[in-house]
């Protein structure tokens, strides 16, 4: 019979080609001189020795694989919540990021700026050789080197300044700002004129009515200035349809009722821009949908995608242009729309774009005067 002596782990006559075999059966013998077997010697038969040291084997190595299963789901895990808290750094970084911050100006009272609108998509002219695209689908307002230029040449402070924020360009494109642009930007004082058959134009004089001062901007993408929604949502925009006037309040002006209520999206990718994103409620053929406020819209006031095209209805193609290039598209003369209590038939374009598939231009509607209320969160007509 073959020994081995427990109390200093010897092996007697037997070759152990596995430390494992002389751990697990040193483990048994201990355990019978626990039980008091004495003296603390076992005796095994070959067969019961080889069982038990293919099973010490066995267990030694499944011990290991737990240990190394473990120490991979540890270094898993670890990894898993450290992608998680730079994630939530990151949301909160960005999230906490502000535009416009320090905005005021120096006549805050009645009609803060009146400016005539014109091209497609509409621009203002705000001071001679400063030209701005009007646009609430472009989350930060953006300037091109010509016209710091020109505010510059004007004696305006254009102060430059590191500061990373996340934003929607007037182009669509998504992109991580460093470089901003705090400014001074004046506005001038336009003069109507009427001719003989009642058509009415404006003309810039040199006086400055008002200055903006502390207007946050980012280095334009595209070959024009643009004022976003982190500018615009400061303000209640009125738009007379016939005089082609757009108007900046900090009060609600007279002779308008409320329409529709103005829904913020709340979507963390959308918190963490610097401009809000704003939808109302539209009901189309009796069907709601949210349809975002977008005011750089080409054309059409209301668009909504190919998915949503009648099938019972023959439809006119067309082609829509946009910055992110030609689109084809199907037009309805006759859609029926509701906003709020107001309704009737209206010009649906349908067409995709890679931007929101539900859109909205109030600076569009015909024969309408229209003020959306971004302090207040209203979309309002005239009564």
């Amino acid at each position: 019979m073959r020994l081995v002596r427990c109390r200093f782990v010897k092996v007697v006559t037997i070759e152990f080609n596995l430390l494992a075999e002389m751990i697990f059966v040193a483990y048994i013998c201990v355990n019978k001189s626990a039980h008091g077997r004495s003296p603390v010697v076992c005796r095994l038969s070959p067969t019961q020795f080889r069982g038990l040291t293919v099973s010490a084997d066995i267990s030694l190595k499944s011990h290991i694989t737990v240990m190394l299963l473990s120490r991979t789901y540890k270094v898993l895990l670890t990894v898993f919540v450290s992608l998680i808290v730079v994630m939530i750094g990151i949301v909160i970084f960005f999230g906490t990021r502000t535009s416009q911050s320090e905005l005021c100006a120096d006549d805050w009272s009645g009609e803060v700026a009146v400016l005539p609108v014109d091209g497609t998509p509409l621009f203002v002219t705000v001071a001679p050789g400063l030209r701005f695209r009007i646009d609430t689908g472009s989350d930060v307002s953006c300037i091109t080197e010509k016209d710091l230029e020109t505010l510059r040449s004007m004696g305006y402070e254009t102060n430059e300044s590191f500061y990373p924020l996340l934003g929607r360009n007037s182009l669509g494109d998504s992109h991580v700002y460093t470089k901003r642009y705090r400014v001074d930007v004046p506005f001038c004082r336009y003069e109507c004129e009427t001719d003989t058959f009642g058509n009415r134009s404006y003309r810039m004089n040199s006086s400055v009515v008002n200055v903006f001062h502390n207007v946050d901007f980012v280095p334009a993408s595209a070959d024009h200035s643009t004022l976003g929604i982190d500018f615009l949502e400061n303000f209640i925009l009125e738009y007379r349809h016939n005089d082609h006037l757009l108007l900046l309040h900090r009060d609600l002006p007279d002779g308008y009722e409320p329409c529709v209520d103005l829904q913020v999206s709340r979507s963390p990718w959308n918190w963490m821009r610097v401009g809000h994103r704003y939808y109302i409620d539209v009901s189309l053929d009796q069907i709601h949908d949210d349809y975002f406020i977008d005011t750089g819209m080409r054309h059409a006031y209301m668009k909504a995608p190919c998915s949503r095209i009648p099938q019972h209805k023959d439809l006119d193609s067309y082609q829509v242009s946009t910055y992110r290039g030609d689109h084809e598209a199907q037009i309805d003369p006759a859609g029926w729309l509701a906003i709020g209590d107001r309704e009737g038939p209206a010009i649906v374009y349908y067409y995709d774009n890679g931007e929101e598939d539900y859109s909205f231009n109030p600076l569009n509607l015909k024969e309408m005067d229209v003020v959306v209320d971004f302090i207040g969160n209203r979309l309002m007509f005239r009564r």
